[in-house]
């Protein structure tokens, strides 16, 4: 009688991975041209982009002066800028675990993270600046200055800190496949 060993078959994690990888691809190239599109809409009508920039840090500016609407479409810029560095970067981690991997999946991870908390600076940052841009032109005792903690916040931070418990995972995971296959 022959005995029976057990396969770990990695290829539903692969189709997984591949899925996910397309789907940070998508929303990284999403990025890229929402940040395209608002470098247009700052050239061909400043005005429209920075009102629409103020109306969403919650101070409406009807008619924002030239130099507001560039601050607020520069801070946009960036933001959109650190989200495409995070999907780009989780892109690579689905990549890495596609190709087996683990190793330099665990080290994209850990990047993951860090752009994770990136983000969650960048987030903070971004809101009070744009606060501080949008009520600039207001008078004496009109202008704000806000600092934003939210549930968007605490959720990056969680995420940062799960991609970097996801780091420390695929090192161990990679270990494990390397016994398993040394065994098998």
């Amino acid at each position: 009688m022959m005995q029976e060993t057990n396969v770990i078959d990695p290829e539903p994690l692969r189709r997984s991975a591949r899925r996910f990888q397309l789907g940070f691809d998508i929303a990284c190239l999403a990025t890229l041209v929402a940040a395209s599109a608002m470098i247009v809409a700052l050239i061909l009508d400043p005005g429209w982009i920075g009102g629409a920039l103020a109306q969403a840090a919650g101070y409406p500016l009807s008619p924002p002066r030239g130099w507001q609407s560039t601050a607020l479409v520069t801070i946009a810029l960036v933001v959109l800028g650190t989200y495409a560095a995070v999907f780009h970067t989780a892109s690579a981690v689905c990549r890495m675990l596609v190709q087996g991997a683990l190793q330099t999946a665990a080290l994209d991870a850990r990047r993951l993270s860090n752009w994770l908390w990136v983000l969650l600076g960048t987030s903070i940052g971004a809101n009070t600046l744009a606060v501080l841009v949008a009520t600039a032109h207001a008078g004496p005792g009109q202008r704000a200055l806000s600092i934003a903690l939210g549930s968007p916040q605490i959720a990056l931070a969680v995420a940062a800190l799960l991609a970097a418990f996801l780091a420390r995972a695929f090192v161990l995971g990679a270990a494990l496949w390397q016994d398993h296959r040394e065994i098998v």
